[in-house]
């Protein structure tokens, strides 16, 4: 199964979204900086294993959904 990383940011724009969250709360909240954020949303940069349960936990999502 290959890794689509603009299918990733999507996901975590519509988990962010869902909780009304903003992206500059969000970012503050996962400890990244926005610009960081905002290339995660548009699938442009990948995180590591540490920032995507920070974002699931946030986000109270199962880690496979992202």
């Amino acid at each position: 199964m290959e890794f689509n990383q603009k299918m990733f940011g999507q996901r975590i724009q519509e988990a962010r979204m869902s909780c009304g969250i903003t992206q500059e709360k969000f970012a503050e909240e996962i400890d990244i900086s926005l610009s960081y954020y905002q290339k995660l949303e548009r699938g442009v940069r990948t995180c590591s294993l540490d920032i995507l349960v920070c974002i699931a936990e946030l986000t109270l999502l199962d880690k496979s959904l992202l």
